[in-house]
């Protein structure tokens, strides 16, 4: 298994919120969890000179490659008006459990 992250727009505004559900959700039906954090995206319009500094939020997702694929398009459906989206692919990634502990009564 791998572990990417993508970054998709914050929930600032009501449409994010709602886009921010859906793509959680999606996320949990597709591969069970994830993790997640706030951060800052900041970007340079080429054509004003402007800097913009937007909340974004970073998901943390271990899946195949294939299964990032479908998650990138589905980031793109729920947000159609982005430019871009920062997909990293992080290394690899195990999802370990711990030995079963048992009752013990006396």
């Amino acid at each position: 298994m791998r572990l990417f992250a993508i970054q998709v727009p914050g929930t600032a505004n009501k449409h994010n919120r709602i886009a921010g559900k859906q793509f959680r959700d999606f996320l949990l039906q597709e591969i069970g969890g994830f993790n997640a954090r706030e951060v800052s995206g900041a970007w340079r319009d080429e054509k004003t000179g402007k800097d913009h500094i937007e909340p974004m939020v970073e998901y943390q997702v271990a899946c195949d490659p294939a299964l990032m694929f479908d998650i990138q398009q589905k980031a793109m459906k729920l947000w159609p008006d982005e430019i871009c989206f920062y997909v990293a692919e992080l290394g690899f990634a195990s999802i370990v459990y711990p030995p079963q502990k048992t009752m013990v009564t006396a």
